[in-house]
């Protein structure tokens, strides 16, 4: 598990779409039967 902590939405949205994680990486490894869960961002439900 990775934990993460963004200031934006859009900002948490962006590692889902890097060309690195999407294609390059995940080609790679899909090729040798490695298998990836999608990212999710889940929203905070509290505040400091």
């Amino acid at each position: 598990m990775n934990v993460s902590v963004w200031d934006s939405h859009d900002h948490a949205a962006q590692m889902g779409q890097l060309k690195e994680m999407a294609v390059d990486a995940r080609g790679e490894m899909e090729a040798v039967d490695v298998s990836f869960a999608p990212i999710v961002n889940y929203p905070i439900s509290w505040s400091i």
